[in-house]
């Protein structure tokens, strides 16, 4: 049987510039950047690293990203509300 080596960092580098170049063609298309939104709810490191690392990818490719970070205690309805704020056109969000 052939071993087949995967080389992780290339293809994760190759796929961000996949990524990065259909960004760029979305600016072009539409004049918007796209955006990744992320809601956090609570403190758990864990999730704000996994967030953070996202971000930087986003950077990384050329989107913008925006954080939302809510309370511990926050509601599903509060929750919803962030969630509907969200879904609104990209230009709005700044």
């Amino acid at each position: 049987m052939k071993s087949i080596l995967l080389d992780g960092k290339s293809l994760s580098k190759e796929i961000e510039n996949e990524l990065k170049q259909r960004v760029e063609n979305i600016i072009k298309k539409t004049g918007n950047t796209p955006v990744l939104a992320t809601i956090l709810v609570g403190n758990d490191l864990s999730s704000e690293i996994y967030v953070k690392m996202k971000v930087n990818a986003c950077g990384r490719v050329g989107m913008k990203s925006l954080k939302v970070h809510l309370p511990e205690n926050t509601t599903t309805e509060g929750l919803l509300n962030e969630i509907e704020k969200l879904n609104i056109p990209i230009h709005y969000i700044e």
